[in-house]
């Protein structure tokens, strides 16, 4: 059976609920307070089934003091039954609900002219044009209009088979990742337990699944479904439905929370948006926002104009909400009360963004109305080259990214723009050649200056191209950094320098674990050879963490250290720092790092004040 939702919408005591009862036989005013006032409070529900279809209807108040209780109702619906007496015609709530309705996506209309046993053929007919020029002027479709009495019955049967063929036209279903289903009651029903209410978009729901209800992610179970007062094992997308929960309590869930499937859409105090072209809000004007069946305080951040068509902001809200892309709301001023604007969720889950705002701006207008091969160059633009594919998928969710040549995938599975990724291996190796002309000996380039020189390119782009460049055997990596495959410090050293080079090995051998200082004042080459000393594993940098100095010992000294502690202690024989420095004839600023290198290598093993040899 096809169902679908509809907004039961007009101006205060126009018989919309009189109107639902005459078509349903469901009274929809059932608090004490509903029928001393003669007025609907809260939401009205009812149903109306054909041979292949269900229509869910649901009764709006029609009082101002109510709007966001109307707002509420239609935010969930696929079209709308207006109500207007043809005795007092348009009235203010009249054009605010019409306005709510196209506001919220709503674009056809079917038009219920109530109380003709108060009227006559000239009234009607004033009230018909008014309405057809009130429906023009908002840009809504009139399906048609009806004329009838809830009082008499006229016209009840033809608007019942009217409003069966409006619903068979049917509508667009939401394609979103999951259930979504904006909560407009909670309740609690003897031996049932807690009972939510909605109108389910997105995909269908079905007894036994597991959800999760925001904007605090409480996590229930399915016990039971009812569309239209019956029990179901599945509920489609469009239908209101009464869901029935597991692990849940009442106290635990409010109306505006949204039911959802769990890890699928997420809370959030920012939402980036497009609003309506008619906005008049300033820049930091505090609104409230009709978000589905919540409303919340939230403050309005506009956003850099990039043409006369759209105006993007940020809204920041102080109470997470739960949206999805696509998701339409109103905006209203929190003194006046008056509707201002309305507008669609571009990113339900927004960062705060301080900079590059243009182009923030610009993928902002691709998710609007681009494809997602627009939205993922917009991304490049915005993040140097690197597209988030969590992200992506979170903006434009209908669609896959098609094969473009124009992206590669990184390791850790996120896109890169070629262009930049070309450019920046460029630089890259255009720098690397760059420091060994500077200084030919030197084995390495520091990591973290090569990719300071790099900046501002992010750091996944550049271990995206330096990977490239690694495997292209372009480029060579150690501990102490980055050096071109091609780059021989030894084949560019003149006979002094390596005359220089060799004497200072020896010179380091000879130190044994006595080292003095090498030099007085190391030139530049004095700290190149060192490096390639390193480099070539003739000498190791050792590091005293007390008293934060750097030692450096050669290979030959260190393997003989080892030898000798060997020889004085067995394997598995414990021997403290104070041993050690005695058996090598060394300082305690030698030998501390030096056993803690011999830890690093796995060759000791220490327990409180003591260590042993393992191997």
């Amino acid at each position: 059976m096809k169902h679908t939702t509809l907004a039961v919408m007009g101006h205060v005591d126009h018989g919309k609920t009189s109107l639902v009862k005459a078509l349903t036989g469901i009274e929809t005013d059932t608090l004490k307070e509903e029928k001393a006032r003669g007025l609907s409070i809260r939401l009205g529900f009812a149903h109306l089934r054909g041979d292949e279809q269900c229509i869910h209807l649901i009764d709006t108040p029609g009082h101002a003091d109510f709007i966001r209780m109307t707002a509420s109702g239609v935010s969930g619906a696929q079209s709308v039954l207006l109500v207007v007496s043809v005795v007092d015609g348009i009235q203010p709530q009249t054009r605010e609900h019409l306005n709510l309705a196209h506001l919220f996506g709503v674009r056809s209309v079917l038009v219920a002219l109530t109380k003709s046993d108060l009227s006559n053929a000239e009234t009607t007919a004033r009230t018909r044009e008014a309405i057809g020029a009130l429906l023009e002027e908002l840009n809504l479709d009139c399906v048609e209009q009806l004329v009838c009495s809830s009082t008499t019955g006229q016209g009840i049967d033809a608007l019942r088979l009217s409003l069966l063929r409006f619903s068979d036209q049917g509508s667009q279903t939401l394609d979103l990742k999951g259930v979504f289903l904006p909560i407009d009651r909670v309740f609690s029903a003897p031996g049932a337990g807690t009972i939510v209410t909605g109108t389910l978009l997105g995909h269908a729901l079905q007894v036994e699944d597991t959800v999760t209800i925001g904007p605090n992610h409480k996590q229930a179970r399915v016990r039971n479904l009812q569309l239209g007062g019956l029990s179901q094992e599945h509920a489609p997308p469009g239908a209101r439905v009464a869901v029935n929960l597991r692990d849940v309590d009442r106290e635990e869930i409010a109306r505006g929370d949204v039911l959802t499937m769990p890890g699928v859409f997420a809370s959030s105090h920012r939402l980036d948006v497009v609003l309506s072209k008619n906005s008049t809000l300033r820049h930091m004007d505090h609104v409230v926002l009709l978000l589905g069946t919540a409303h919340a305080a939230a403050r309005i951040r506009l956003y850099p104009r990039i043409d006369d068509q759209n105006q993007f902001a940020q809204l920041e809200i102080t109470s997470p909400l739960t949206a999805y892309p696509g998701q339409r709301f109103v905006l209203r001023l929190p003194a006046s009360g008056e509707t201002v604007t309305g507008g669609i969720v571009l990113d339900p889950n927004a960062s705060l963004i301080t900079r590059n705002k243009t182009a923030h701006v610009a993928l902002l207008n691709a998710i609007h109305s681009g494809t997602p091969d627009e939205i993922a160059h917009a991304l490049a633009d915005r993040d140097k080259g690197m597209v988030d594919l969590s992200l992506l998928r979170r903006l434009k969710h209908t669609g896959p990214l098609s094969e473009h040549p124009d992206f590669e995938t990184t390791k850790a599975g996120q896109l890169v723009r070629c262009a930049e990724a070309q450019a920046l291996a460029t630089a890259l190796i255009a720098y690397l050649q760059a420091q060994h002309a500077a200084r030919p000996i030197a084995p390495y380039i520091p990591f973290a200056q090569v990719q300071a020189a790099l900046r501002p390119a992010p750091e996944t782009l550049f271990e995206h191209v330096l990977d490239q460049q690694l495997a292209a055997l372009k480029i060579r990596q150690a501990q102490s950094g980055l050096a071109l495959t091609q780059h021989d410090p030894m084949a560019v050293m003149s006979l002094d320098q390596r005359t220089a080079y060799e004497a200072l090995n020896a010179r380091l051998r000879d130190m044994a674990v006595q080292p003095v200082a090498l030099f007085e004042a190391p030139t530049q080459d004095d700290e190149d050879f060192i490096a390639l000393l390193i480099a070539q594993g003739r000498a190791v940098s050792l590091y005293n963490h007390s008293l934060k100095q750097s030692l450096l010992l050669h290979c030959d000294a260190i393997k003989n250290a080892r030898e000798r502690l060997r020889d004085t202690y067995a394997k598995d024989t414990p021997f403290t720092t104070s041993g050690a420095r005695i058996v090598l004839n060394t300082n305690r600023k030698t030998i501390v790092p030096l056993l803690e290198y011999f830890d690093t290598l796995g060759l000791t093993v220490r327990s409180g004040d003591k260590r042993a040899f393992v191997i």
